[in-house]
């Protein structure tokens, strides 16, 4: 059973919403939040099917809980970055497409988890940041790697030294947010069914690989999560590797070339 103290779950139009929780609505992620995160992403992998992660309608989540951060030592301090890092390779190589929905303010490691999605929807009122300059401190969850790849390093870096907020029309122009809409679940659930991951995976989900059943959506993703970094030369190689073998369909017929 998943704990439900930090998250829950809902349906959307056939789509699954993972929906961030605390009791006081800001989602901070704490230490046993991120690692009930961190096994609940790990369960819904075995699923293989797309998912949304959201959270409340004023906060998708304030980040980590800095009163947490004050208290620990500097072996604890890595261990806390250690875990973090764990959640966000997790939602990063999840075997499906992952859509944040962003509501209200995105601060911190609520960043670095929407920025581990595949796709970000947000809110006209959305505010996004890493604030932690302000503060004293830097993110360690991967943030200063993925937000210039999305943002390039120039407003990467204002956004980490200076602590710059983004409202969501200038996040949508920076490419860090891929939408805006009053209803970014509903949004996210619209562009999960018409992509053609889902439409195509949804009628020939399954083919054989090697010998072996795999999921149509879990290897795009394997693909493209698995080489993206690596020198344009190695991460062809590796895409015909994957070819080399004709898929088939679940009833063993070669599937049309495209």
């Amino acid at each position: 059973m998943l704990p439900r103290e930090f998250f829950s779950f809902e349906q959307h139009d056939g789509v699954r919403v993972l929906r961030l929780r605390s009791d006081d609505g800001t989602n901070r992620l704490t230490q046993d939040c991120v690692l009930a995160l961190t096994d609940g992403f790990r369960d819904l992998a075995r699923r293989s099917e797309p998912l949304i992660v959201a959270g409340s309608r004023r906060f998708f989540s304030a980040g980590a809980d800095l009163s947490e951060i004050a208290a620990l030592t500097a072996s604890e301090a890595r261990e806390f970055s250690r875990i973090g890092q764990t959640l966000m390779t997790a939602v990063e190589r999840f075997p499906a497409p992952v859509c944040a929905a962003i509501c209200g303010y995105c601060m911190g490691g609520g960043l670095d988890l929407a920025l581990a999605c595949h796709r970000r929807i947000a809110s006209p009122d959305a505010v996004l940041a890493h604030r932690g300059a302000a503060l004293g401190l830097i993110t360690g969850w991967g943030g200063t790697q993925r937000l210039p790849r999305l943002v390039g390093k120039a407003k990467a870096l204002e956004m980490f030294v200076a602590a710059e907020k983004l409202h969501a029309g200038d996040a949508l122009r920076h490419g860090l947010v891929d939408g805006l809409a009053e209803d970014p679940v509903a949004q996210a659930v619209q562009r999960i069914h018409s992509s053609v991951i889902f439409t195509y995976s949804s009628w020939c989900s399954r083919f054989r690989l090697f010998g072996i059943e795999v999921c149509v959506t879990m290897l795009g993703c394997y693909t493209v999560n698995g080489s993206w970094q690596l020198p344009h030369g190695r991460a062809i190689r590796i895409q015909h590797a994957l070819e080399l073998d004709r898929p088939r369909n679940a009833r063993g017929r070669d599937l049309p070339a495209f």
